[in-house]
């Protein structure tokens, strides 16, 4: 199935209810005529007890396979039996499939569904009696916040986005949440149109489930709460911004931003292509993203004084199974991590790179600042990682003049802006660069005086 087919649509709750009730209605009218026409004798025999709430309930339910319910908070939260059953499902999933089937075999239940089907359907079963669910986790059980200072993570999109549209979207959702997986919510809590952008703030909410056995044969399910704010910023570029957040925080905000929007991100980084084959005398193309970045884009933004004092190498992917069938199997990065200071002038990093064609995905810099007098003003911690679908750049305040860092991090973001958009700054100091690596990767090995990225007089 492709992810046009997957796409749902977000209906406002009172909406859908309003149509449910219109087919109730129908319902009733038609079974009224029929006992009419066969002269059946309607009945209101207690026995019979009214099923049209759990109907409905099931219904609602059903129809998130095809749409997402746009919900009012309720004092900008959740509905608190909506949170009291997503923890409940959230401790049953938590045993995995297999142990979700053996209860559901043990209690005579279909087990041919999903992870988040078969934790429903068993906590339906058990009348979603939080007491009963806790032992059954009990049971059955066999047993991880931004730094201080500046976040961002950029996410290419496919094209840019249509305004007016994401305008009449984001203003249809405003004030309002979206379920986006088991004890996941987004909170869609303000919107800021400035005309040629739109700034969303919104709540990424969570809820993990804990048991409380404290008190002998009574189990409990706690809920322990989790609350982020996100800023996603869209504008007519193909970048979607989000604003200090983790990476959780800010892939939730952006699906949460293309389920409103239909602002479809790309999934990966231009000019990086993490499948490619690997060829002889060629650096990864996630690596040449990188020292692009250090060697052109940072300086020409009066960022050249640079200390690479943590260089992580991708070595190899490996897919872990995912906990729950809400998540896909996640690609697990296995790293080699160096740490120290002035890194591009060890040589095994350099043969990392050059003979081994790893890629460098994630690299933390210490950025010098100076006065127009050549004072310096400042040292300040830079991350950039090259995540599958977006690039994060992480500023710490530092030392020095900290009102600077806010400065240093926007002249990084700027910098990682230009590459995704652009590509190399200047494919001629890269290349002599590149040759500088190849050389330092036939060196003996410890030979490791002379940074590339700096004068030798400036090391120290």
């Amino acid at each position: 199935m492709n992810s046009v087919e997957r796409q749902r649509d977000i209906v406002r709750v009172e909406d859908l209810e309003s149509e449910l009730a219109d087919i109730f209605d129908f319902t009733r009218a038609r079974a009224a005529q029929i006992r009419r026409s066969t002269k059946l004798v309607a009945t209101s025999d207690p026995r019979f007890p009214d099923i049209t709430g759990e109907l409905s309930d099931r219904l609602l339910a059903a129809l998130e396979d095809e749409i997402v319910p746009a919900i009012e908070t309720t004092n900008g939260r959740p509905r608190p039996v909506e949170i009291d059953h997503e923890v409940i499902k959230k401790a049953l999933v938590g045993l995995k499939a297999s142990g979700l089937k053996a209860i559901a075999r043990n209690n005579g239940l279909r087990v041919t569904q999903t992870v988040e089907q078969l934790a429903e359907t068993i906590a339906r079963h058990y009348g979603w009696n939080e007491e009963e669910i806790a032992r059954l986790v009990l049971a059955n059980s066999e047993e991880i916040k931004p730094e201080n200072g500046f976040s961002m993570r950029l996410f290419p999109l496919d094209g840019p986005p249509d305004l007016d549209y994401v305008r009449e979207r984001l203003t249809y959702v405003e004030g309002r949440y979206i379920r986006t997986g088991i004890a996941k919510w987004f909170v869609f809590d303000q919107i800021e149109d400035k005309g040629d952008s739109f700034e969303l703030e919104g709540s990424y909410m969570s809820y993990s489930a804990s048991i409380d056995n404290r008190v002998v044969d009574q189990p409990r399910l706690s809920p322990v709460p989790s609350r982020s704010l996100a800023r996603v910023t869209a504008d007519d570029t193909d970048l979607l911004r989000v604003t200090n957040a983790t990476l959780t925080v800010a892939r939730g905000a952006a699906n949460a931003f293309e389920t409103a929007t239909r602002v479809a991100p790309l999934g990966r980084i231009p000019f990086i292509d993490p499948n490619a084959p690997a060829v002889k005398g060629e650096l990864h193309s996630a690596s040449l993203f990188m020292l692009d970045l250090l060697v052109n884009r940072l300086p020409a933004l009066g960022l050249g004084e640079i200390n690479m004092t943590v260089a992580r190498f991708r070595v190899k992917d490996v897919v872990e199974p995912a906990w729950d069938d809400e998540e896909e199997p996640r690609s697990a990065l296995r790293a080699v991590r160096f740490e120290g200071s002035y890194l591009l002038g060890n040589v095994q990093a350099c043969r990392l790179l050059a003979v081994d064609q790893r890629p460098l995905s994630d690299v933390t810099i210490q950025v010098r600042t100076r006065s127009k007098d050549r004072i310096i003003t400042g040292r300040f911690p830079v991350r950039i990682a090259i995540e599958a679908d977006h690039v994060a750049i992480d500023t710490g305040y530092g030392s020095g003049v900290h009102e600077l860092s806010a400065q240093v991090h926007a002249n990084v973001v700027q910098a990682v802006l230009d590459e995704i958009e652009d590509g190399f700054g200047n494919e001629s100091r890269l290349d002599d660069f590149i040759q500088k690596i190849n050389l330092r990767a036939q060196a003996d090995e410890g030979d490791d005086a002379l940074d590339l990225l700096v004068d030798e007089a400036d090391q120290i």
